[in-house]
């Protein structure tokens, strides 16, 4: 393509910016995975699904917030059914404690984001405002001073820890280290993993596309579990540690903490939550592809109910945002997106301005075929 011709596509696509962002003014969304659980059920009827509403609710909350108890305590179950946007049934097989599965019938619901957002809100109940970690889990055992990894067909315990992690609305890999006796390629070193080293397995945490390492080292004295966890996070580095009589339950314990430290790092108290509107500038905006893609991350950002197109001039963006937490928060976490950074107050009742940043050119570009801004 000629060095004109693409300077011709890119004016163009100037002029059609202002149809763009009057064609998608007003759009707000959100994340509907957090508003979608799956509870189990006796049956497909009518009857059993209006019954697994409240826990529904709850389930969800629990997501939200990012408190393993949280709950409505029953507050909103005469309205519930008026919330329901879908819901369907998948039967799964479970492993059980024994080596056998049983089947299990499950609803999956998805209930109205306004009205659970309202509710979490009078509840009191604080907001998990960040990224949901993609955490990546190795579990060392010590069994009367036989250390091994978790045995490839450990399914139960493997359930049971995805059954939690989906319940508090996050990612979790176990990958496995062995295949028919032998190592796989990649795979940590059992010494890492009881040695508590998050920091040497950060290529195979690259691997998975994990952004949070956690290790478990257990060992079991006189019929009692206890747990060593170490955990490197794009956030934070920290440790724990968690026992029971039952090798899963302490396991659950000490993947509730991790996952309970991490929503803290990243949660919004009810006292800075209400319902503020502001005007905002983002600068530099190269081009149509670039807003598609900005409205897309500010209508699924959690802390944004509602994005609306006031302006544009140039590369100049002017929006008005609902947000639903204190504007300096807000503004943190905006910054922290990749496209956008916070540069200061503007003018005219402008209450942020943020510059979008560009990725940077591939390598395999020509530099004569990019216009200069």
């Amino acid at each position: 393509m000629s060095i004109r011709k693409q300077r011709f596509i890119h004016k163009l696509i100037f002029v059609l910016l202002p149809v763009l962002l009057l064609l998608n003014n007003g759009l707000s969304a959100a994340d509907t995975r957090l508003y979608t659980v799956e509870v189990e059920v006796a049956d497909r009827s009518q009857a059993a699904v209006d019954q697994a509403l409240p826990a529904a609710l709850d389930m969800i909350l629990v997501k939200l917030s990012g408190q393993a108890h949280a709950t409505a305590n029953g507050a909103y179950n005469s309205v519930l059914k008026s919330w329901v946007q879908r819901y369907g049934f998948r039967t799964q097989l479970v492993p059980m404690a024994d080596g056998s599965r049983e089947k299990q019938l499950r609803a999956v619901i998805s209930l109205d984001p306004a009205e659970v957002d309202q509710a979490q809100a009078a509840l009191g109940l604080p907001i998990w405002s960040g990224e949901r970690p993609k955490i990546v889990l190795w579990v060392a055992q010590d069994n009367n001073g036989l250390r091994s990894f978790l045995p490839e067909g450990a399914e139960y315990t493997r359930h049971i820890l995805q059954d939690i992690s989906g319940k508090r609305g996050v990612s979790l890999q176990q990958p496995a280290v062995e295949a028919d006796g032998e190592a796989i390629d990649g795979a940590p070193q059992l010494a890492d993993v009881w040695g508590g080293f998050p920091e040497q397995l950060s290529e195979a945490a690259s691997a998975v596309s994990a952004d949070t390492i956690l290790l478990a080292a257990a060992s079991q004295r006189n019929d009692y579990w206890q747990i060593r966890w170490n955990m490197l996070s794009l956030q934070s580095n920290a440790s724990f540690s968690s026992e029971a009589s039952v090798f899963e339950d302490a396991l659950v314990d000490g993947l509730n903490q991790v996952i309970d430290s991490i929503a803290s790092l990243q949660s919004i108290d009810a006292s800075d939550q209400g319902h503020w509107q502001e005007s905002i500038d983002i600068i530099h905006l190269p081009d149509a592809s670039a807003y598609q893609q900005l409205m897309y991350s500010l209508q699924d950002h959690r802390l944004v109910t509602r994005v609306q197109v006031d302006s544009v001039a140039g590369q100049r963006l002017r929006l008005v945002l609902n947000v639903n937490a204190s504007p300096d928060i807000v503004w943190g976490e905006l910054n922290s997106m990749l496209e956008l950074a916070y540069i200061g107050t503007g003018i005219g009742g402008v209450a942020a301005v943020f510059e979008y940043q560009q990725q940077a050119l591939s390598v395999e570009t020509p530099v004569e075929n990019i216009d200069a801004q």
